[in-house]
Order: structure tokens, then C-alpha cells, then sequence
């Protein structure tokens, strides 16, 4: 039709085609042709000759025609290029899951997060499951605590077990009953199964049971001062609008408004950084504003044991670890905190693991790498190589007498291990801490070995260095970890999240089986599933309205924190009209401000209520000891002069002593009640 690109307005129409023609197809359909050709709008500019806008206009149903066609083409191809993309790590997690298989049937294990699906698959379509029938005769009431991050296949299981006790009724003439107590906008576990719209359907009388349901809802916040449940109120009852689902939405409108109590007082600071107009980096810019926030709460008169550093993620916590120990700020971290992460203590528990599981190999090269570390080994190819088929070899030569490590009582031979390898370099808090948990493992059980790795692998997430609650510290910890939690001051550093976080996009999309061999595969692009067929658009949007609920739900928890003071410091999401980025944390803090006339281009800090401590300031012993060295015993192997017991208190008066207090322990031991004592007495005489 003889057009070219000068026909079209800015010749976008045209230069679209030409891409396609030239294999450009990187960000082809992010704009609005199609809107313009379906609206016949916009495709040529007004001064544009009458002839040649006539010629569009006629061929306007075969251009847009074309451009859907070549569009659905896309996303067929997008859509198999990130399923091809996803094909390989499907590859490798199938043979892991083969490898985790054999190991399992090997150990005779099976995994606690299989344990919800074969119970339900054990219980599918029987109306009294075995199971349940007998456990069910023996509990009638049930009280599920933090109910929104139950999963649905929790929920599932559980069902039939409470639907017995609910609707059958006792010989009393009363049935059982049920106690669910939870909040949807703290639900922060969805990765790992919970799912907050069980909850939600509860509380809107969506029964499963034949039985009278109350909701009660708990208005008053016994937790925080008047000016943080405020803000808290405000803030979440105007964000609201932004969350695009219904029900979502009515949950912030009318659950997160809650009644203030008799603690008056309150303040709360927001922080603005910009790292376009200061020359440090933006990590630097969060590390100097917190350290900013912790010396404010000083001057007004709280110690770092009343502060706690809350971030979303472990790396941000760390970046602003270190900065604070560099500028000497105590801290305490959880996660620091736990035995299993310190070097020396997961040696040794690879050492006894050798000694329970001599062929693996796997533990061969744990143990290697330690020693390589601790050792300097420079060429570590040539060392594992050589060492990895003769572990005794590196035994010998650390003066390590396995045979000896065998022949001692479990937390002599532990102590021998931590003297004969030399990982003692005094101040040792980790090591002691590990010695004491042996002592009490061995206290209450047999000490082998396999008894207690078994103990180990169940307790290792939860064994740490005990901090004294005395300690002036500052806390650091995640999101998460906070869940629950509360603390005079709180400081939340780098709250930008992004609320729609492509990058992290993983969802599992049904496929055809007879074209993939697979049922279902996941994908990590949110335009190759959306672009591909209807279902894709309604995963997408389901995806995504679940992401802002997690999200505001990160947010609220961390907000509801703070007893006095609360730090928000966050990134200042402004583009270069003035307009704030409300699909991030940071433009909706600033949202929030405009709307409520407190915005200023000019101003990075804005102050609501009052700094000033109302708490009353209660003593306390802060911990300032010096360091405990490291104790244990190092004369494994030396000569011993050996004296019997009994040989040293042979016919004195303590052995007498001893003896008749031994009796008096064994008379007492059988007596409960005071009709026990003649019998007793009786029965003990008449056995010599």
C-alpha cells in the first residue's frame, strides 16, 4: 500500500513489524498498539495526508488481524522457551529426588513433609478413617493456635478427626468442641504451605461442620502506645485500596483498625534515603541511618536490650551486622547464635557421624575440608584426592586414636576429639555450650553414638549459645523470626520490598501431558504463562493478589512490633514527576504522607508523637563478665593410678555412714503412704 514508517504516527506501527522481520523481539508487546488498532486511535497524526490515513483506516482489521496473530505466536514461544528454560533443574531436582529415595530406604527414613500426604491419601473417601476413630475416642476439645498458616492438607487431614468430636455427642449430653484462634494479616508462611484464606472463609461462616460457629473478634492492642496503633491503624486502613482482591481488601478495612489502651505516648520516625544525591553507597546509607536511629533511642533514655533491628531478609542483616560490630554496637542474632552453625561444633558432629557411618564418603570429605581449613592445606584437589580413600592416614598424622575415642564414655571422648585435633584456642563459648548438651543428653539417655545423632538431628535448630537476657545488646533478626515477638524499639532498615518481585516468580502451571509428558511444570517468566491462554491470565492474577496479601502481611507484622518507638527507613521512590512508586513499601510510607499533608520534596524525616520514654525505666543487672575460657580435660592417655572405692573407705566410719544412708534411700523408695511403712520395713528384714 506504499506506506512506510513516516506514514504512522512516530512510525511505532510500522517499526513493530520491521522487528518482527528482523528477529528483535525483545519487549515487542509492551505497549499500547493493540489498544490503538482495536480503537483505531493514535496511528497516525492529525496533519497526516487525507489519503494516507483513508489507506490505514482500510487496512486497520488486516493489520490488527496480523499483529494478534504474530502476538499469540509469542506467547507460544515464550511460553516454550521457559519451559524448555525450567526443563533441566526439573532434570536434576527428578534425580535428587531419586538419590534422597535410596538414601531414605537405606536409613529406613521418611521424610516429616510426607507425612500430611500419605495420611491424607491413608483417609481419602473413608468416612471414618481408622486412625482417627482411634485417637478420636480419646480427645473430645480441640484448640488450633495460630491457625492461618495451617496448609491445606493440614486442614484437610485434621477435618473428620474434629468433625467426630463436634457431632457426636457424650454421655453427658454435650458434644466436643473446637477452638481456632488466629490473625489472616499475620500470615507469613504461604512458601511453606500456609494458606490464610481457610482462616478467612471461618471467620465469614463458610462452616465444614455440622455445628454452631461464634466468631469473636479481639479489638483492643494490649501491646503498643497510642500513637503506634494510630499510625498502624491508619496506614493499613489506606493501603488497603491498593490490594486488588475483594476479600483481601475487606480484611485491612475492617480488621486492622484496633482500639488503643491506657499506654499513652508513642512515637515514630521515617527515614528517606537517596542515594542520587549523596555519594555513599545505599547499603552505607542504611547502615549510617540506623546507627542514627539507635543513638537517638539512647539519648531518650532506652539501652540497646530495649532495641530490636528487624529486616526481610538474613543478608540484610548481616550487612548491617557488621557495621554495627565495626562501630562497636553489641548486637545478638539468633541465627549467630545456634551451636550447629559454628565450624568446630559441626566437625565434631561429623567426627562422631564417621564413627556411626564409617564407608560415606561424604562425611570423609566434611571432615577433610575442616582439617584442610584448619591445617592451611594450599593444594586441596591433590589433598582430598589423595586423602579422601584413607581417612585413618589424616587420623594418624593428628595424633587421633580412633580406637581410644571408642573405648571412652561418650563426653570423655568428645573432649579427647576436641584436645587431639587442637580446635581449642581458649575463649571456646560454641565448644562449652556443646559439652554441656552432652552432659545433659547423657544424663538421660545412653550415650551411643547413633542415640545421640538422632537427638542431635532433632534438637540442632534450636540449640544455641544461651545470651543472658541481661546482656545490653542490641536483637537483630528477620521478619519471620520476629513473628510473635515484641520490643520497646523497633527498627526496620531497607523497607523498599517490591510487592510484585518478578525475579522471584515460581509458579507450577498445568500442561498437556500428551504433548510434555508431564502433567505440570514450573515456570519463572509471568508473561510466558499470562500471554498464553486464559488460564494463564487467571494464575497470574491469582498469583498476584496472593503476593500483595503476603506482602502487607511482611509489613504489618513488622509494624506491630514496636511498643514505643518504631524506625522506618526505606529508599525515597519518587520518579522525576514527583510520583511515588506505591507497588513498593517506600511509595506507599510516602503515599501516605501526601494524603495525609505531611509530604515535603524538601524534607527526609518525618516524626510522629513524641521521642520522650514513658516506660518506667526498670533496673537492670547488665551482664559485663569477662569471657569464660574453655575447660576440659587434656590428660586422655597418661598414666593413671587406679584406687577401688571401696578399697579407700574399707571398715571406716564414712563407709558406715554411706551404708546406712543407702538403706534409709532404699526404704524410702517404696513407701507412698504412711500404711507403706510397716510392710516396707517388714518385707526388708525379711530379705537380710
Amino acid at each position: 500500500n506504499q506506506l512506510d514508517a513516516s506514514s504512522f504516527n512516530r512510525g511505532t506501527l510500522y517499526n513493530h513489524f520491521i522487528k518482527i522481520i528482523e528477529n528483535n523481539i525483545a519487549r515487542l508487546y509492551e505497549n499500547k498498539l493493540e489498544e490503538n488498532l482495536i480503537n483505531n486511535s493514535q496511528l497516525y497524526t492529525k496533519t497526516t495526508n487525507d489519503s494516507i490515513k483513508s489507506t490505514i483506516d482500510e487496512i486497520r482489521p488486516f493489520l490488527l488481524e496480523n499483529y494478534l496473530e504474530i502476538k499469540n505466536h509469542f506467547g507460544q514461544l515464550n511460553f516454550l522457551k521457559n519451559f524448555y528454560k525450567n526443563l533441566v533443574p526439573l532434570s536434576l531436582l527428578n534425580a535428587i529426588n531419586a538419590e534422597l529415595n535410596k538414601i531414605k530406604e537405606e536409613r529406613n527414613l521418611l521424610l516429616i513433609s510426607e507425612f500430611n500426604r500419605l495420611i491424607s491419601s491413608a483417609i481419602a473417601n473413608q468416612p471414618a478413617p481408622f486412625i482417627y476413630e482411634r485417637i478420636g475416642e480419646k480427645y473430645k476439645h480441640y484448640f488450633i493456635d495460630e491457625f492461618q498458616d495451617t496448609s491445606s492438607m493440614q486442614w484437610k487431614n485434621i477435618q473428620p478427626l474434629i468433625s467426630n468430636a463436634l457431632e457426636a455427642e457424650l454421655p453427658s449430653g454435650k458434644t466436643g468442641s473446637l477452638m481456632i484462634v488466629g490473625d489472616a494479616k499475620q500470615a507469613i508462611y504461604r512458601w511453606r504451605g500456609g494458606k490464610a484464606e481457610q482462616f478467612i472463609d471461618l471467620y465469614n461462616k463458610k462452616n465444614p461442620f455440622q455445628a454452631e460457629i461464634n466468631v469473636e473478634n479481639l479489638p483492643k492492642n494490649f501491646r503498643s502506645h497510642d500513637k503506634i496503633v494510630e499510625f498502624n491503624n491508619n496506614f493499613f486502613q489506606h493501603i488497603s485500596q491498593y490490594l486488588n482482591n475483594e476479600t483481601y481488601r475487606e480484611l485491612f478495612e475492617k480488621y486492622s483498625k484496633q482500639e488503643t489502651n491506657n499506654k499513652a505516648g508513642g512515637f515514630i520516625n521515617l527515614t528517606f534515603i537517596d542515594e542520587k544525591e549523596n555519594k555513599e553507597s545505599e547499603e552505607n546509607l542504611y547502615c549510617t541511618a540506623t546507627q542514627n536511629a539507635i543513638s537517638s533511642s539512647l539519648e531518650k533514655g532506652f539501652t540497646y536490650n530495649d532495641m530490636c533491628i528487624i529486616t526481610r531478609s538474613k543478608a540484610q542483616g548481616i550487612t548491617i551486622a557488621n557495621y554495627l560490630a565495626e562501630q562497636e554496637i553489641p548486637i545478638i542474632s539468633s541465627e549467630t547464635l545456634l551451636l550447629k552453625n559454628d565450624k568446630k561444633v559441626a566437625f565434631l558432629i561429623d567426627l562422631i557421624t564417621y564413627f556411626n557411618q564409617p564407608l560415606d564418603a561424604e562425611i570423609h570429605l566434611k571432615i577433610l575440608r575442616f582439617l584442610a581449613e584448619k591445617n592451611k592445606v594450599e593444594n586441596l584437589h591433590e589433598y582430598y584426592s589423595k586423602k579422601l580413600s584413607d581417612i585413618n592416614s589424616v587420623f594418624e598424622e593428628e595424633n587421633f586414636n580412633t580406637k581410644y575415642f571408642l573405648q571412652l564414655p561418650f563426653y570423655n571422648a568428645v573432649e579427647y576429639a576436641i584436645n587431639a585435633f587442637e580446635i581449642s584456642n581458649g575463649n571456646e563459648a560454641y565448644l562449652q555450650f556443646f559439652l554441656d548438651e552432652i552432659i545433659s543428653f547423657t544424663q538421660n539417655n545412653n550415650d551411643s553414638l547413633s542415640n545421640f545423632l538422632a537427638y542431635w538431628e532433632q534438637k540442632q535448630d534450636s540449640l544455641s549459645i544461651v545470651a543472658p537476657s541481661s546482656s545490653n545488646a542490641i536483637q537483630l533478626m528477620t521478619i519471620h523470626k520476629s513473628k510473635g515477638l515484641e520490643f520497646p524499639v523497633v527498627i526496620y532498615p531497607f523497607a523498599n520490598t517490591s510487592i510484585y518481585d518478578s525475579r522471584n516468580f515460581n509458579l507450577w502451571f498445568p500442561v498437556d501431558k500428551n504433548l510434555f509428558g508431564i502433567d505440570y511444570s514450573l515456570f519463572n517468566s509471568k508473561s510466558a504463562i499470562e500471554n498464553i491462554n486464559d488460564t494463564g491470565k487467571l494464575f497470574v492474577k491469582e498469583y498476584e493478589e496472593k503476593e500483595e496479601l503476603d506482602n502487607l502481611n511482611l509489613l504489618y507484622v513488622t509494624l506491630t512490633r514496636a511498643v514505643e518507638q518504631l524506625h522506618i527507613i526505606c529508599k525515597r521512590e519518587i520518579n522525576t514527576k514527583g510520583e511515588e512508586n506505591v507497588k513498593t513499601f517506600a511509595g506507599l510510607f510516602i503515599n501516605f504522607l501526601k494524603v495525609e499533608g505531611l509530604w515535603n520534596d524538601n524534607n527526609t524525616e518525618y516524626t510522629l508523637g513524641a521521642p520522650e520514654k514513658h516506660s518506667e525505666v526498670k533496673k537492670k543487672h547488665l551482664s559485663t563478665s569477662e569471657d569464660i575460657p574453655f575447660i576440659s580435660n587434656a590428660s586422655f592417655g597418661n598414666s593413671f593410678e587406679l584406687i577401688t572405692k571401696s578399697g579407700s573407705l574399707w571398715d571406716t566410719k564414712q563407709q558406715r555412714a554411706i551404708d546406712k544412708g543407702n538403706i534409709y534411700h532404699h526404704l524410702l523408695s517404696k513407701i507412698f503412704f504412711s500404711h507403706d511403712v510397716i510392710p516396707t520395713i517388714e518385707e526388708t528384714i525379711g530379705n537380710g
